[in-house]
C-alpha cells in the first residue's frame, strides 16, 4: 500500500464522504484497507464522518486488540485515548475521542492501524481459500454497542483476482481491489471474497456458492420466493434496500447471520452426507429465520431488545414451516424448544440474553400469545409491528395493547420478566 496514494485517495474520500454527511444524520465510513491474506494481516486507515448528534461530547469505538492503531484523530478539538477492553467482547481496545465542546457540526474521526486477524476460531473460511470478514472479527472500527448506522465506501486491497466479492450494495473489481459502495445504512460492513463462486438469480435472492446443483442451493432456488411471499403477506412489503437477499454459502462450519441484504450461510453438504434424506422444511428453517432478519433487526444487539431481532426472527421461521409443511412439521420444531424454555431464565430485566433465551424461550412465548389471542389477533399484531422498525419492549407491548388489549401486555411482560 502506497503512503501517498493512500493519502490522496483519503483526501477524495472524506471530502466526498463529508460533504454526503452534512445533509444527512447518518454516518459515513470512508474505508482503505490493504489484506495479506497469507500472513493474516490487515493494513488499513479508516475516515468516519459522524453526525454532531451522533458525537456528543466523546465518542468511542473499538478494534482488536490484535491490531495496532498507529494514529487516531479527531481534530484540533478532540482528545485521544486507548484502553483496553472486555465489551462487548474480550480481546478489544477502546478508542474514545473527548471533544472540548459538544459538536455542532459533522465530526471527522481518522484511525490508521495494522496488525492480524483472528481466523483461527473455527468460524472462518481458510485464508488461503478466501476472506470472509464481519464484525466479530473488528477489524474496522465500530460503536460498542453495534448501534452506530452508516453508509459506506470502501476499497479493499489484496483479494485474490479470480476470487468473486460478495457483500452489500454496488461491487466492482479491478485486479486485487474490490470497491464497494453502500449507498444505504447498515451497522456492520461484512463481505467475503472466494475463488470459484457461481451466482443463481431468483426474483428475491442472489444466491453464491461453489455448487450451485447442491441441496441447500437447489431448496433455496426453489423456495426463497415462497420465504419472501409469505412473509410480505404477514408483516408488510420488507423495509428499503432488504430485498433481493444476497445469499453466499461458504465452504465453512458454523453460524449463520445477516445484515442488511446479506444472508451468509455455511455449506451443509457434508452433513447432510451422514443425515441421509432430509425434508425440505429442515433444510430452508435456517435461511427462513434469517430472511425474516429483513423485518426483525433493529433491537440492540448487546440489550435484552436483541429478543425482538432473535425471537421474532425464530418465530418467523416457525410460522413459515408451519405454512410451507403443515403441524407435525411445526410441532417438531416447537417440542424441542419447550423444555429447553423451561430454564431459561428471563427475556427482559437483565440485559444482554443467552442463545436458550434468544431462540427457544421468546419463540415458545410468541406461540403462547398467538394461542392466547388467537391467529387472526396475532396476524394483526405482528402486521402492525411490521410497519415501523422494532427497537424496543415497551414499543412491543404498546402495539399489543392496541390489538389485543392492555391486560393481554401486561400478561405478556409478566411472562417476559419470568425466570
Amino acid at each position: 500500500m502506497k503512503a501517498m496514494a493512500m493519502a490522496v485517495a483519503l483526501a477524495a474520500g472524506s471530502a466526498a464522504a463529508s460533504t454526503t454527511t452534512q445533509a444527512s444524520t447518518i454516518a459515513h465510513y470512508d474505508i482503505h484497507a490493504h489484506f495479506d491474506l497469507q500472513s493474516k494481516t490487515v493494513e488499513g486507515e479508516t475516515i468516519i464522518t459522524l453526525p454532531p448528534e451522533e458525537a456528543g461530547r466523546s465518542a468511542e469505538f473499538v478494534l482488536s486488540d490484535r491490531i495496532k492503531v498507529r494514529k487516531a484523530d479527531g481534530g484540533r478539538s478532540a482528545r485521544v485515548s486507548i484502553a483496553p477492553t472486555d465489551q462487548p467482547y474480550k480481546g478489544l481496545n477502546k478508542i474514545t475521542f473527548t471533544f472540548d465542546r459538544v459538536p455542532t457540526h459533522p465530526v471527522v474521526l481518522r484511525f490508521s492501524y495494522a496488525g492480524t486477524l483472528d481466523w483461527d476460531k473455527g468460524l472462518r473460511i481458510d485464508p488461503r481459500d478466501g476472506v470472509e470478514l464481519s464484525l466479530e472479527d473488528m477489524w474496522v472500527p465500530l460503536r460498542p454497542d453495534f448501534g452506530l448506522l452508516f453508509t459506506a465506501d470502501a476499497d479493499l486491497s489484496g483479494i485474490a483476482p479470480d476470487a468473486i466479492a460478495v457483500g452489500q450494495g454496488e461491487l466492482r473489481r479491478k485486479g486485487d481491489h474490490i470497491r464497494i459502495h453502500r449507498a444505504f445504512p447498515d451497522w456492520d460492513m461484512p463481505f467475503a471474497a472466494l475463488s470459484g463462486l457461481k451466482v443463481i438469480h431468483t426474483a428475491d435472492a442472489e444466491i453464491y456458492s461453489r455448487n450451485p446443483d447442491g441441496p441447500l442451493e437447489s431448496a433455496l432456488q426453489r423456495d426463497a420466493a415462497a420465504i419472501v411471499a409469505y412473509y410480505t403477506r404477514l408483516f408488510g412489503p420488507p423495509p428499503p434496500h432488504s430485498m433481493p437477499e444476497r445469499v453466499v454459502i461458504l465452504p465453512r462450519q458454523g453460524r449463520a447471520y445477516t445484515r442488511r441484504a446479506y444472508v451468509c450461510l455455511s455449506d451443509p453438504t457434508e452433513e447432510l452426507k451422514k443425515l441421509g434424506d432430509v425434508e425440505e422444511w429442515r433444510l430452508i428453517a435456517s435461511t427462513a429465520h434469517e430472511f425474516a432478519h429483513a423485518w426483525w433487526f433493529s433491537g440492540s444487539p448487546f440489550t435484552e431488545n436483541n429478543w425482538l431481532n432473535e425471537s421474532m426472527a425464530e418465530y418467523s421461521s416457525l410460522r413459515f414451516t408451519e405454512a410451507f409443511a403443515g403441524a407435525a412439521a411445526l410441532k417438531y420444531r416447537l417440542d424441542r424448544k419447550i423444555e429447553a424454555a423451561r430454564t431459561a431464565g428471563s427475556v427482559i430485566g437483565h440485559g444482554r440474553l443467552g442463545k436458550a433465551v434468544l431462540y427457544q424461550k421468546g419463540p415458545v412465548l410468541l406461540f403462547e400469545l398467538d394461542t392466547q389471542i388467537g391467529r387472526a389477533s396475532m396476524d394483526r399484531f405482528l402486521a402492525a409491528l411490521g410497519r415501523e422498525p422494532l427497537r424496543t419492549t415497551e414499543q412491543f407491548l404498546a402495539t399489543l395493547s392496541n390489538i389485543a388489549g392492555p391486560d393481554v401486555a401486561h400478561d405478556f411482560q409478566a411472562k417476559l420478566s419470568a425466570e
